[in-house]
């Protein structure tokens, strides 16, 4: 072979060479990308996961906590009712004993009304 072929073949031989490296370092960057989108997609999975969890943690302890609320406030509803009840019948029986202390003052009055009449205020007819 002549010197030039050789050198041709050889540079065509390197040429290929640096060819096919070439191609295995764009498709080890294109891999290394496809990785990294993965990576990326799958992060943005697992915050969008925690976010999630964090947000139905808050629903949950909100409605808990309107639900003790609504407890609380019908545990007073049914005392507050109780201690008006309870207002309405010691005022009931306050009235009724005032009525009857009126009325016991009203009969002794009555009855020393009678009493003076009968004998006059003192006075002899």
């Amino acid at each position: 072979m002549w010197p030039q072929a050789r050198t041709l073949l050889r540079a065509s031989k390197d040429d290929l060479s640096y060819r096919h490296l070439y191609r295995q370092g764009i498709e080890l960057g294109r891999e290394q990308l496809r990785m990294e989108v993965a990576a990326g997609v799958e992060a943005c999975k697992k915050l969008e996961q925690e976010r999630r969890a964090r947000q139905l943690a808050l629903e949950h302890f909100y409605e808990e906590q309107r639900a003790m609320l609504q407890e609380q406030l019908r545990a007073e509803q049914l005392e507050r009712s109780f201690r008006e009840h309870a207002q309405r019948a010691m005022a009931g029986r306050a009235d009724a004993e005032a009525r009857r202390a009126a009325v016991s003052a009203l009969g002794g009055l009555k009855d020393e009304l009678a009493y003076m009449e009968r004998v006059d205020y003192g006075v002899a007819k």
